[in-house]
């Protein structure tokens, strides 16, 4: 299964269980639109063992395929022929949606907002190696993830990994449509201080490009076990050696 730009889904493939969607098991080897679709703006799509998911551009989560194991969720074990929406969910904006071999699964807009609304009783900031220091510490380590999805998608991924108490939502970044240079200047911005030092973590050359242009340190992650650019695992040695390179050697009441 496929998703193209315009937001059209392409099946093709085995399809004894349905999961085509086109209405009849019949398989076939040439990626072909979901016909009940063609009016249809998916934004996102998922795939099961036997069942498939959808997720249209107003929210509702479309099921089909196999629901021997009630997948489907639509009170039944029964399979679904062709693409079909969730009637529990009718009333909810579904902003996240995601399976297992046997299982599906959605974020709705209203567990998002109240996840992200949720008040902490003590700010705390957590340092790449997930030692959390309190505000009142001398020193504070500040998390930001700047994505190149979209923002929501990247929220709620934050929230299912249980990356929130790392990463808080009012720290993520999108780069979807500014880019990551612009992004890297709204956090210099708002962090912006003669006392606060940036240093950029990530794979890829956009990070290394817009870290060049704001002339911030970066580190690359190399993902073999046992090395030092390992993320995560990054330890706060690793980090302030890069820092020192642009930075200078930090007091040592500064470390």
């Amino acid at each position: 299964m496929a998703l193209t730009e315009d937001g059209k889904i392409m099946n093709w493939g085995a399809h004894f269980n349905y999961e085509i969607g086109s209405g009849d098991n019949i398989g076939g080897w040439k990626p072909t639109p979901v016909t009940s679709l063609e009016d249809v703006r998916i934004m996102q799509i998922a795939s099961g063992g036997y069942h498939s998911l959808a997720l249209t551009d107003d929210g509702k989560m479309l099921l089909w395929g196999h629901g021997g194991h009630g997948q489907l969720g639509h009170s039944s074990i029964s399979s679904c022929k062709t693409p079909e929406m969730i009637e529990a969910l009718a009333n909810e904006r579904v902003v996240y949606i995601a399976c297992g071999g046997s299982s599906s699964a959605a974020v709705t807009a209203r567990t998002f907002l109240e996840e992200c609304s949720t008040g902490k009783e003590e700010t705390s900031v957590a340092t790449a190696d997930g030692i959390t220091d309190s505000a009142a510490s001398k020193s504070q380590h500040v998390n930001v993830l700047v994505t190149s999805g979209s923002l929501i998608p990247s929220l709620v991924k934050c929230l299912l990994f249980r990356f929130d108490n790392i990463i808080t939502h009012e720290n993520v970044y999108s780069s979807w449509d500014v880019g990551k240079p612009q992004c890297f200047q709204w956090i210099k911005e708002r962090f912006n201080s003669s006392s606060v030092r940036f240093c950029v973590i990530g794979d890829g050359w956009e990070e290394c490009e817009a870290a060049e242009i704001m002339q911030w340190p970066f580190i690359k992650i190399d993902p073999r076990p046992g090395c030092t650019e390992r993320f995560p695992g990054l330890t706060l040695k690793t980090i302030g050696f890069y820092l020192s390179v642009v930075y200078g050697n930090s007091e040592p009441e500064d470390d």
